[in-house]
């Protein structure tokens, strides 16, 4: 009997025990239930809804009013099954349904499982199971979806809050970049600058540690951005007026100081001026005093205006200019200077220093010596405002009063002595002989900005006087380079000032190289055995000349020496190498109108071929600039070669009619 009291008792215990567990252990998940072909295509009807995944914070509310509805219809299908639609998105890439569709759905139905599912596949894709199919040579595959559109999808789930805030996000997006540097030869280093700018997006002290940590990389890249998000972040929180303000500084300052790449310093500056701390000023007047590169100086100055506290020292401003890249963060401190110079000292930076000193000093010379006369908004003239009639009882009298209407001002017009004009027009030459960039490189670039500053300078220096401007215009160095750059792009920009005074200079001297090229061709007509293509060549250089009296624009009119490499030049030309050899490969030989005629035929092809490579190599390798890239380097090699047709047809004819039968060899 104690034997089987025990037994019992032991046996009551365990299902006690078993019970408990039962009752306090979670309940397994289901699993996952994958979205139907049927439920897919249903994804399609939110094809082309905006949800406000790009909507800045300031119209947030009015737009969120608007995408309720789509918001209720979205849900109303697929409340729950966010994981499953982020697993078909990643496992079908054929359309429809189209990626603004699932972009959509997911932002409605967002939550934290969603985006982690997101996240993983950044670094563990899954297994593509239908989609585009696409073939080279022996190879073919499924299209996958590539780490361009996933960070989207997980942008669109982090439009909820509670996603963007929850730990377990930030620790999946941090474990995805330390996976992604894993990949070898930097394979997956764009992509973990990718998860970074994502990071930036959430929330909470967790978030900021991860920036914090991430400032220190050893990849540049990856300081630069994290530098750049903790900035973000760290002002846009209120707790970086507390608590996280102190950490966040050490870590800017610590950057603008030692950090050996000039992004990462640059993200450094502009986290200060946004912190709004006092003790950025003079960390921040710290690193100008010895910072030499010019996007970085343009920073940190933009974030002392930032924070209020201007360059103020005058002479100490005018170095400062010296060292900038855009003009943006030139002026302020070319004001702090300029705000005591004296004419004589404006017009010595105008003609000598950096460029962009002498850039902001041409510009003020001419509003200093511009007369405008300025008349007011509003005139009143008493005598054309007629009397009222009397008003009836109880009305109020309206009085209109006459305004003039205002004349648009012309550009003010600056008055030089010709000794400064000239002056100042070779300072202009000077700097815009130096090649233009979009950002500084290793040579002695200007910056986008400078240049055009310069070439409007110029414009207003001449007179305007188109004559001075394009006889300066055309001494500028570096012909070889695009619209923006060098002499074609100061003639370019001029073309517009005034197109008909631009034809009227450039047609005559591009006649006159024309006939200076044809009188070079004479010497051929020494010699009795070159005188047919020679008198061929000369033919063909003339009608050119002729043709350049009637061209118009830039393209057609540029500046010496890329006359020569026009598209109308090469074909004239073309068209005339081509005659002229195969008239000389025919002398000698009996000749009829037939091989006339046979001539021409061949004449046409060969001039266009000859056309078409000439003009398409002076394009593809910029030796001729042109405006723009892709399909359009075809359309000058193209438009060279049918006028080669037509000029070689009528050299052609000209010869077997009139030529053979004058020149004998």
């Amino acid at each position: 009997m104690k034997i089987r009291s025990k037994v019992q008792k032991r046996v009551s215990a365990w299902l006690a025990a078993g019970l408990w567990l039962a009752l306090m252990l979670p309940c397994a998940a289901p699993a996952a239930a994958e979205l139907t072909p049927a439920e897919a295509q249903q994804l399609s009807r939110f094809a082309g809804v905006a949800g406000l995944r790009d909507v800045q914070d300031w119209a947030r509310a009015k737009k969120e009013a608007e995408v309720q509805r789509s918001y209720q219809d979205a849900r109303a299908l697929f409340a729950g099954r966010g994981p499953d639609i982020a697993r078909y998105y990643l496992t079908h890439t054929e359309v429809p349904p189209a990626n603004d569709a699932y972009f959509f759905v997911l932002e409605a139905i967002a939550d934290t499982d969603t985006a982690l599912t997101l996240i993983r596949a950044l670094w563990a894709p899954l297994k593509v199971e239908s989609g585009a199919v696409l073939k080279t040579d022996d190879r073919t595959w499924i299209r996958q979806r590539d780490n361009f559109e996933i960070p989207v999808a997980i942008e669109s789930v982090f439009v909820n809050d509670a996603v963007r805030s929850d730990p377990r996000t930030v620790a999946a997006l941090v474990e995805a970049i330390a996976r992604l540097r894993e990949k070898p030869h930097g394979a997956g280093l764009r992509d973990a600058g990718t998860v970074v700018s994502l990071l930036a997006r959430c929330a909470g002290p967790q978030t900021t540690a991860a920036l914090q940590k991430l400032a220190a990389d050893p990849e540049a890249s990856i300081r630069s951005l994290a530098i750049e998000a903790l900035g973000r972040t760290t002002a846009a929180t209120a707790q970086a007026a507390t608590t996280g303000q102190d950490s966040a500084f050490a870590t800017f300052a610590r950057a603008l100081r030692a950090d050996p790449q000039e992004r990462t310093r640059l993200e450094a500056a502009n986290a200060l001026g946004k912190l709004g701390a006092e003790q950025g000023i003079a960390l921040l007047r710290e690193a100008l005093a010895t910072e030499r590169h010019p996007e970085v100086v343009d920073a940190i100055v933009l974030a002392l205006e930032q924070l209020k506290a201007p360059l103020t020292e005058p002479q100490h401003c005018r170095e400062v200019v010296g060292r900038t890249w855009e003009l943006r963060a030139a002026r302020t401190a070319f004001a702090c200077w300029h705000a005591n110079a004296s004419r004589e000292s404006v017009l010595e930076a105008a003609t000598r220093g950096p460029a962009q000193l002498r850039a902001l000093a041409l510009n003020s010379l001419i509003e200093r010596t511009s007369s405008r006369r300025r008349e007011p908004l509003v005139t009143f003239v008493p005598h054309a405002v007629p009397k009222p009639p009397p008003a009836p009882p109880g009305a109020q009298a309206i009085t209109s009063v006459p305004m003039r209407p205002q004349r648009r001002e012309d550009p003010p017009q600056a008055a030089f002595d010709s000794a400064t004009r000239d002056r100042l027009l070779v300072s202009a030459v000077e700097v815009l002989s130096k090649p233009s960039a979009a950002v500084p490189g290793k040579s002695d670039e200007i910056s986008n900005s400078t240049a055009r500053l310069v070439r409007d300078a110029m414009w207003q220096i001449s007179g305007p006087d188109m004559n001075v401007a394009l006889a300066y215009a055309d001494r500028i160095a570096a012909p070889r380079a695009r619209y923006s750059q060098g002499r074609y792009g100061a003639s370019y920009d001029l073309s517009y000032k005034n197109k008909a005074a631009y034809a009227d200079y450039r047609r005559p001297r591009q006649a006159a190289a024309a006939g200076a090229l044809a009188l070079g061709f004479c010497i051929l007509l020494v010699w009795r055995r070159t005188r047919r293509p020679g008198a061929i060549l000369v033919l063909a250089a003339l009608a050119w000349g002729v043709a350049s009296l009637f061209a118009t624009g830039v393209r057609e009119l540029p500046p010496p020496p890329l006359q020569f490499l026009g598209a109308t030049a090469i074909a004239f030309l073309s068209a005339g190498a081509s005659v002229a050899w195969l008239a000389q490969y025919s002398q000698g030989r009996a000749d009829t109108t037939a091989k006339t005629f046979g001539r021409a035929g061949a004449a046409v092809p060969l001039a266009m071929v000859l056309a078409f490579f000439a003009c398409g190599f002076t394009r593809w390798n910029d030796i001729y600039p042109i405006g723009g890239e892709g399909w359009e380097l075809i359309f000058d090699p193209i438009g060279s070669a049918v006028i080669a047709a037509v000029v070689a047809v009528g050299l052609a004819v000209v010869d077997g009619i009139f030529l053979r039968r004058l020149i004998k060899p």
